[in-house]
């Protein structure tokens, strides 16, 4: 299972905040507060490593100093812990990356990572139209996102699927020109502000895969008309 970095953080700060409450040796709670940064550890590093036997040896009591140390210790032991956090790329979710096309996966991915959804659908948009206009060399003269999604899907460019009935790939071309007309148009528009950003670009993400992946499958890597 991949680590999810940011609930990591998110318990550790947790587990500082209630540390730093404690005030006296031998504090309320303890054993569960210990068992938490222990599967941390265990989750970020190694269960048997430095810092879970650093752990295993603080003492929380009976002496005041005894557990100023332990505190201490155990503050850095979490800082540690956010350093080799840190130290690692963010985390994406594996079902993501392994069901986009994987060129337009390599072009967003930075974005997904840094959480900058309008970005995002905005880049996602713009890489398929791209990406038809090359493709199905439509000519410099068609300009306008849905005059290039006509001409790309259709019988000038990728007849989708190349042998299907012919309701299916009006089909094909009606949701070519409805992604230029409902996506990529307003791609530029204020997507952060909206309360569901990351599911609206995740949503353009997989609709811009989905045609991207059947152009393939139907016509070649790299396609060709």
């Amino acid at each position: 299972m991949a680590l999810n970095s940011e609930r990591c953080q998110t318990e550790l700060d947790e587990l500082e905040v209630e540390l730093q409450q404690w005030s006296m040796p031998s504090p309320r709670g303890l054993d569960l507060w210990r068992h938490k940064l222990y599967a941390l550890i265990g989750e970020i590093l190694d269960p048997k490593g430095a810092l879970a036997i650093r752990l295993s040896g603080l003492r929380w009591g009976p002496s005041m100093p005894a557990f100023q140390q332990a505190k201490q210790s155990a503050a850095e032991i979490i800082e540690s812990l956010r350093w080799e956090l840190g130290r690692r790329a963010p985390g994406t979710d594996p079902f993501v990356a392994a069901t986009i096309d994987p060129e337009l996966w390599q072009h967003v991915r930075g974005l997904v990572e840094a959480k900058d959804w309008e970005k995002v659908a905005r880049e996602a948009a713009v890489f398929v139209e791209d990406k038809l206009r090359n493709w199905a060399a439509v000519p410099a003269s068609v300009t306008g996102s849905v005059n290039v999604f006509k001409v790309a899907i259709g019988s000038d460019g990728f007849v989708l699927p190349k042998g299907g009935p012919g309701s299916e790939q009006q089909g094909w071309q009606q949701l070519a020109t409805g992604f230029a007309l409902a996506l990529r148009n307003p791609s530029g528009h204020q997507v952060s502000n909206r309360l569901d950003a990351e599911r609206y670009a995740l949503g353009v993400l997989g609709m811009a895969s989905l045609m991207l992946t059947e152009i393939r499958h139907e016509y070649g890597d790299p396609p060709k008309p």
